[in-house]
């Protein structure tokens, strides 16, 4: 039997350390694919609720332009209304009387339908603030979770912030309580989960004493707990869901200061001494703890 030198025994050490090196390579490999297809789907769902937010903002700018056209033409059908003069007697005399009676009719008939197709627009402007992006807001919802450290939870109070403003019932500006006709404030109004709203004092007059409650317009039957304090316009509540928005998109940006430290990572593991080896180590179980917080 051949005597065993000491090249052959340093030859045996360093085939035995080969091993491992390649493990955690293949590991961090693995490890970093899993956090970049994480990442590109978040990236996904952002891309998706901006391109939301841009349609919305086209239809807005459309009806408003539709209502400022519908206020012009119902201002000039009331001057108009207001402006006609008593005729004159005689052969000369223009119009009649049952003539220009029919005549105003006409016109009050007209400003009547104009303002009922602006009302109509302004809850269609209202809907349409949030119907695009709450089909995106209930995507983002249904991940249960996100593999992205310790932003996970944050973004998750981001979604149910969300969930809870696509939820709420805005009140239009200078809406009436249909039972009562007085304009309705903030704080004070009260929504059906029907998403009608009637002010506090006519809502406290419906069903005295009893737990159930009917909503005056649908009359469908809610638990008098169901109903909720309106707090938003449709203005404001789109002016938080743009804050939210704005938030995710800042922690959309923290991750490129993730994939730097992963590029780091990368230089560690890459490098071919045993002081490198053991920085790649003590580099990738920091993450590990890191994720796992």
């Amino acid at each position: 039997m051949a005597p065993t030198t000491r090249s052959k025994q340093l030859n045996g050490a360093s085939r035995r350390d080969t091993k491992p090196r390649r493990n955690v390579r293949e590991d961090a490999a693995g490890s970093q694919e899993a956090d970049f297809s994480d990442l590109n789907m978040i990236e996904g769902h952002l891309s998706g609720l901006k391109k939301s937010f841009r349609n919305v903002e086209t239809e807005i700018t459309a009806l408003r332009q539709q209502n400022e056209i519908l206020a012009k033409d119902l201002e000039e059908a009331q001057q108009a209304a207001e402006g006609v003069s008593q005729p004159r007697r005689g052969k000369r005399g223009g119009l009649t009387m049952p003539d220009m009676q029919k005549r105003i009719n006409a016109l009050r008939s007209q400003v009547a339908e104009l303002e009922r197709a602006r009302k109509k627009d302004k809850r269609r402007l209202a809907k349409l603030q949030t119907r695009e992006i709450q089909k995106d807001a209930e995507e983002l919802q249904d991940q249960d979770e996100f593999e992205v450290g310790d932003s996970v939870d944050k973004m998750r109070k981001l979604l149910r912030r969300f969930h809870d403003l696509m939820l709420e019932t805005p009140l239009e500006e200078g809406e009436e309580c249909v039972i009562c006709f007085t304009v309705m404030k903030l704080g004070s109004a009260r929504s059906f989960p029907c998403e009608h709203v009637f002010c506090e004092d006519c809502t406290a007059q419906l069903a005295p004493g009893s737990e159930d409650v009917v909503c005056p317009h649908c009359r469908k039957v809610w638990d008098k707990r169901d109903l909720e304090v309106v707090r938003h316009t449709a203005s404001t509540q789109w002016d938080a869901l743009l804050e939210v928005a704005e938030r995710w998109a800042k922690m959309d940006r923290r991750r490129e200061t993730d994939t730097s430290e992963e590029e780091a990572e990368e230089e560690f593991i890459d490098d071919a001494t045993d002081a490198g080896y053991e920085r790649a180590f003590i580099w990738k179980v920091g993450l590990l703890t890191r994720a796992q917080i």
